[in-house]
This record gives C-alpha cells, sequence and structure tokens, in this order.
C-alpha cells in the first residue's frame, strides 16, 4: 500500500491551500 506517498500528496495539498487562502485575505 502507497498510503505514505498519497498522505504525502494530499498535506501538500492542503498547505498549498491554505496559503492561497490566506494570500486571498490578505490581498483584500
Amino acid at each position: 500500500m502507497q498510503k505514505r506517498g498519497l498522505d504525502k500528496i494530499f498535506y501538500q495539498v492542503v498547505l498549498i491551500a491554505i496559503i492561497l487562502i490566506l494570500l486571498t485575505i490578505w490581498i483584500r
């Protein structure tokens, strides 16, 4: 099972999403 790989990708996607949300809030 490649659970580690999926978890790593999921974690990176979540981090990118949080950063994008923070940037949009900052711009506003």
